[in-house]
């Protein structure tokens, strides 16, 4: 396990970093949504098909999780990934604010606080 209680504000630090990224990429979502003119009806179990250009622009294949949201009245949905948050490794990941964070990453955040 990578670990290391001598540096108590790594939670501190990475909160800080995720909200300022969450804001962030809100701005940028908020400047790059537009309507792509395609409607869908909801059936009746409440499904939605997701037209395959977008699936296969945004890399959704079959049976991907999504994360399903809501932001004031908008819908998100999001594809579910389990890699770091910073640099996209797979190994040796720990959750922390719904971020998925790697040991190696882990470090150099709390190298950050020397």
């Amino acid at each position: 396990m990578c670990y290391n209680s001598t540096y108590p504000n790594i939670a501190t630090v990475m909160n800080s970093y995720f909200q300022l990224k969450s804001i962030l990429l809100r701005e940028e979502r908020k400047k790059t949504m537009k309507t792509v003119g395609i409607i869908r009806k909801v059936d009746e179990l409440g499904r939605v098909v997701l037209p395959v250009e977008m699936r296969r622009t945004l890399g959704i294949e079959e049976r991907d999780p999504l994360e399903i949201s809501m932001e004031g009245e908008m819908v998100i949905l999001r594809k579910v990934q389990s890699n770091c948050a910073f640099c996209g490794g797979h190994k040796d990941l720990l959750e922390f604010n719904n971020k998925w964070v790697c040991c190696e990453c882990r470090k150099e955040i709390m190298a950050l606080d020397d």
